[in-house]
């Protein structure tokens, strides 16, 4: 009798084992691919603006026209970061290049969390940003880490969040760059939206701030050699008595994100006609964003140099002066 159950039983389990081969799959979870095209229109400082860039080398225009063209424009670059994921940091979904402003138009899935950062390029007083050519268009290097295309890219995802390290083109040699610094020398936007993908295109406004600052030199005897201004956190720079009048610096800083000002380390420098050059002094000085500083150096016939700098402050459309 014990066997008869016992044979029962695995004849029951036999064909509970063959209803289950036999029962189709379930079902594979729903791949929701639909996107809409969202499209940005960018305000605040930036005064956005078409660049009239070509998207590639036009037929008939050299290598070197486009180069000044694309040094001289304002260059975007956008990341898309998946907004409800659980890290601190937000994974980032695509990134691209683009040269102009009305060209920022993304395709992105529908119901996705989004968070949509937008930072703008300008030459300032710099060279522009360095790149080189890839593919037969230009690539800009980290932190950007993506090709010029005026579209967004799922592959890029090595771009970062930082103007830091951005490389300036050398004015003097435009195929070199100067090295990777905190505050570069180019004039900096940045504006940041989270939204939810809605399943119908929308537009959006996004807001840049420019998160710049400005140092400009002056200095009423100053009659021969050079002036160097040493910044910490940025590459020297320097003035002649020809071009003191008019000529200032422009950096861009990632400092501005979370303050409106910071202390930056100056150092001042006389490049004598005969290369001899003499410490002017040192001085730690407020810069404030969207704010030109102007340093006054006060030279003696000597030689020697007042180091109690006065420091006017106004916004960008003024001046600010510090006396070094």
């Amino acid at each position: 009798m014990t066997s008869r159950y016992f044979l029962l039983a695995a004849l029951c389990i036999f064909a509970a084992a063959c209803a289950k081969k036999n029962d189709p799959p379930p079902p594979a979870p729903p791949d929701n691919k639909e996107t809409v095209k969202v499209q940005f229109r960018l305000t605040g400082d930036i005064l956005s603006f078409d660049t009239d860039l070509p998207f590639g080398r036009q037929a008939g225009n050299s290598p070197d026209w486009y180069g000044r063209a694309l040094r001289d424009s304002t260059i975007f670059a956008v990341m898309v970061q998946k907004a409800d994921s659980a890290s601190w940091l937000p994974p980032l979904y695509a990134s691209g290049m683009f040269s102009r402003a009305d060209a920022i138009v993304l395709d992105l899935p529908v119901n996705l969390k989004v968070n949509i950062i937008v930072r703008a390029f300008r030459k300032g007083s710099g060279g522009g940003i360095f790149y080189t050519w890839k593919n037969g268009l230009p690539y800009f290097d980290a932190p950007l880490k993506a090709t010029l295309n005026n579209r967004m890219d799922t592959l890029q995802r090595a771009m970062t969040d930082t103007v830091s390290w951005v490389r300036v083109t050398d004015p003097a040699d435009s195929t070199k760059s100067f090295g990777e610094k905190v505050h570069p020398e180019v004039d900096f936007f940045r504006g940041s939206t989270t939204f939810v993908v809605l399943p119908s295109p929308v537009s959006q406004t996004l807001s840049l701030k420019r998160m710049s600052f400005g140092v400009k030199l002056s200095s009423p005897n100053f009659t021969t050699g050079k002036l160097l201004l040493e910044l910490q956190g940025s590459h020297p720079q320097s003035v002649t008595p020809a071009d003191i009048n008019t000529r200032y610096f422009v950096f861009g800083s990632d400092v501005f994100k979370f303050m409106q000002q910071f202390t930056g380390h100056v150092a001042i420098k006389w490049q004598k006609p005969d290369g001899a050059i003499v410490s002017l002094g040192e001085k730690d000085i407020v810069f404030k964003r969207n704010v030109l500083t102007k340093i006054e150096v006060k030279i003696s016939e000597d030689g020697r140099v007042n180091l109690d700098p006065v420091i006017t402050e106004t916004d960008w459309s003024g001046t600010e002066t510090v006396v070094f």
